[in-house]
Formats: C-alpha cells, sequence, structure tokens
C-alpha cells in the first residue's frame, strides 16, 4: 500500500488539469466575444490571455479553435473571468461537453509531446 502523503503548508487548491504555456506555433486560436486575443496559457478548465479590449470580472462567448495533427476543433463555451495582473486577464472556461474537455485535454498532451520533442532536436 502506498503511503499517504501530506504537506500542511501546502493548500490544494483543486486544480486537476495540466495546464500548458502556449507556444507561437501550437495550433489553437481564442475567439472572446468574437475578438482574437493572445493566448499565454490553456488547460483543460481555463485560459490566461493578453487582450486590447476593455474587459471586466464578468463572464463571456467564447470559440477555442485547435488542431491535433489533421484533426480540426472548434467549440464555443463561456469564460468567466477571475483576475487580472496588468494585462494578462484569467479565466475558467465552463459550458464544455465531456467530449470537448477530453479533447482539449488531448490537445494540452499532444502539444506538450510535440515541446518535448522539439527540445531533445536541439540538444
Amino acid at each position: 500500500m502506498k503511503p499517504r502523503i501530506h504537506i500542511p503548508e501546502l493548500a490544494d487548491n483543486g486544480r486537476r488539469a495540466y495546464r500548458l504555456k502556449v507556444n507561437e506555433d501550437d495550433p489553437i486560436w481564442v475567439e472572446i466575444q468574437g475578438m482574437s486575443v493572445h493566448l499565454e496559457d490553456l488547460s483543460e478548465t481555463g485560459i490566461a490571455f493578453f487582450a486590447e479590449a476593455d474587459l471586466s470580472l464578468q463572464c463571456y462567448p467564447v470559440r477555442l479553435k485547435f488542431q491535433i495533427n489533421d484533426r480540426a476543433f472548434s467549440f464555443d463555451c463561456s469564460l468567466q473571468l477571475v483576475r487580472q495582473v496588468n494585462e494578462l486577464w484569467c479565466g475558467d472556461l465552463s459550458d464544455l461537453s465531456e467530449f470537448e474537455h477530453r479533447m482539449l485535454s488531448q490537445f494540452v498532451t499532444w502539444c506538450q509531446t510535440r515541446a518535448i520533442r522539439r527540445d531533445r532536436m536541439k540538444t
């Protein structure tokens, strides 16, 4: 049986998704209320992005478009903005189906795999 590890000074914030630092050649595009934004990072449950628009901490309609190999996906969902740090906005995605969550998670893993291979080619 594996021992249960508990570190009291580390609070669990409930995140269960891997976060991807988006690379400029990762095939993903995000539109918030029809406006393209510069995606900084992404997970199955949220995004961080830069936008020149005047936004506030509220809910916005979002379209996610991404590609895994030769398969293209386009999902409409909602984004609840939760904080702003200078010009970086962070928010939680909602209204995604189980399939859409699974494909978004697969996209994150696919991009991470590409990044690892790209780094190995450099060395």
